[in-house]
């Protein structure tokens, strides 16, 4: 089978309203930092009328790609070609104004404003007097949203929406700068099934009346769902484009990694009633500590040695307040927190990491890494009592020791990075959630807890992650998995507890029932 097609191919199965001709061509762009060549003479065509979605695993060179089409990152070579005209090099201002839009994973919006000031931002309507005219704004952001479908109340405060609708907010915003072109950066990466149904139906309606559209996901299986096109690419180099009618998940798998993808599944595995209990809650009550925050109900579990625990729920259920109280970071109003038999109730989340705790946390960008900071210093964030990275009195670094550390972390986990002094903020997300499990795993750890630890990842990435839980369970540790993805918890676990609304509905054990699982999501008992 080729590995490379034409990216310019006409293909078979497009959208009845596709345009023969491309409205976006990209050719041969390079981009090289340092010595790393993030995009490699690639070659990519889009026309109106089209949804194309580009695959890679993290680090492929997406995000650059896509940047120097809406203008971020400056090509080194090639052109950047609109409706026929040569923009090669222009900025986000003039990208704009040649109506490409992007909407972001992390969204750009002001959390305080509202809805019809979000989307007015930047193009802010003025009045007689040169004041901000809200009322156009008002009546801007309900044209638009009504003439697509993407029902929005224009007074509404963007921080009390779902991120769902807020996503919303972001597609409206940049309908009103009048796109032709949209590219969606991961856009279902924090969205439920049904926020995720909703957008396709949205993106499909955006497609048919004329927009060209860029669709960045890791997911292969809404690919192939949603694709009229879909292109892989692969360490910077475009490596093939596909019909999605004439491919398959495992053949994108392979294409997107370069070898055959074997998702990672928990083997049957029987855990000793005899074994330690390495986690334990009891009787667990909080009430909610943030406006919209979950509080949570009489909640009770145990978690033994070699055992996998899945959490499970809908987003907003409970997970985050569950995650915050197994590390010490919140302490419930009743009930207790045992590690290992102590009891750890209230005393922090220092003292949880120095009893043996390890964590992965939802959000690496806020609670896992300091982007700002070196990826060889992050390794060691949590090693302030280490002698072999800090000196006597803690007053100052081992560094040659921290790069040492570093250097051979990079090469266990993989990490694909030019230099260990690189930000981490320079990282792809799946580098950059590679560098949270080295640092955790690397310690002595008895409980690993994992909040959603493959979001945002690619399939070569998350079977990496799996592996290596599966591995700490292996030797002994006690594993929790918090997720929102059923597949995710099946393949992994040994017990799964399933929250709704801040309690436990039930647990259940390996081999699962996906009917019984999904009843027990649904709130029934």
């Amino acid at each position: 089978m080729p590995e490379h097609v034409p990216a310019d191919a006409a293909l078979s199965t497009v959208a009845p309203s596709v345009t023969s001709e491309p409205h976006v061509q990209l050719r041969g762009l390079s981009k090289n930092y340092g010595t790393l060549r993030a995009n490699d003479a690639i070659d990519l065509s889009v026309r109106k009328g089209e949804i194309h979605v580009l695959v890679g695993e993290n680090g492929a060179g997406k995000s650059t790609l896509m940047g120097m089409l809406s203008g971020t990152v400056r090509p080194d070579a090639g052109q950047v070609v609109i409706a026929g005209e040569d923009v090669t090099g222009f900025d986000a201002r003039q990208a704009i104004a040649a109506g490409v839009g992007m909407v972001h994973q992390h969204f750009r919006l002001v959390g305080a404003f509202t809805v019809a000031e979000n989307i007015a931002l930047g193009a802010e309507p003025v009045n007689r007097r040169g004041m901000l005219d809200r009322d156009a704004a008002r009546a801007k952001a309900r044209e638009v949203s009504v003439r697509f479908g993407l029902s929005l109340d224009a007074d509404a405060v963007v921080e009390d929406m779902s991120v769902g609708m807020q996503q919303r907010v972001e597609i409206v915003k940049t309908l009103t700068r009048d796109a032709e072109i949209l590219i969606f950066d991961e856009p279902t990466a924090v969205l439920t099934d049904e926020e995720s149904a909703s957008l396709f139906e949205v993106l499909r309606r955006l497609r048919d009346d004329g927009r060209a559209i860029i669709f960045i996901t890791h997911k292969l299986r809404e690919a192939l769902a949603l694709a009229d096109t879909v292109s892989v690419l692969r360490r910077g180099r475009l490596v093939a484009t596909r019909d999605p009618a004439a491919t398959t998940v495992e053949e994108l798998g392979t294409l997107m990694v370069g070898r055959q993808v074997v998702g990672t599944r928990r083997e049957p595995t029987v855990i000793p009633d005899d074994a330690a209990v390495l986690l334990e809650i009891d009787d667990v009550s909080m009430g909610s500590r943030t406006l919209h925050g979950m509080p949570l109900r009489e909640l009770s579990m145990q978690v033994r040695a070699g055992e996998v625990l899945g959490i499970l729920g809908v987003d907003g259920n409970g997970q985050h307040e569950i995650v915050s109280v197994l590390t010490g970071l919140e302490s419930p109003d009743t009930g207790t927190v045992r590690l290992s038999g102590t009891d750890m109730t209230g005393r922090g989340g220092r003292a949880f990491l120095e009893a043996g705790l390890g964590v992965i946390p939802a959000d690496r960008h806020h609670e896992g890494l300091v982007l700002s900071m070196p990826i060889s210093r992050n390794l060691v964030l949590d090693r302030r009592n280490d002698p072999r990275f800090v000196g006597r009195g803690g007053f100052f670094l081992r560094t040659k020791a921290i790069r040492e550390n570093a250097r051979a972390m990079i090469e266990k986990y993989d990490i694909r990075t030019q230099s260990a002094e690189q930000p981490a903020s320079s990282l792809s997300g799946g580098n950059q959630q590679k560098v949270v499990i080295a640092r955790e795993m690397e310690r002595d750890i008895s409980v690993m807890i994992a909040a959603n630890p493959v979001r945002g990842l690619d399939v070569g990435s998350i079977e990496f992650v799996h592996r290596r839980l599966l591995e700490l369970a292996g030797s002994g540790a006690a594993v929790v998995v918090v997720t929102s993805d059923i597949d995710e918890a099946m393949a992994v676990s040994d017990r799964i507890g399933v929250v709704v609304g801040g309690r436990f509905t039930g647990f259940v054990q390996a081999p699962f029932d996906r009917d019984v699982i999904g009843m027990l999501m649904g709130g029934e008992k």
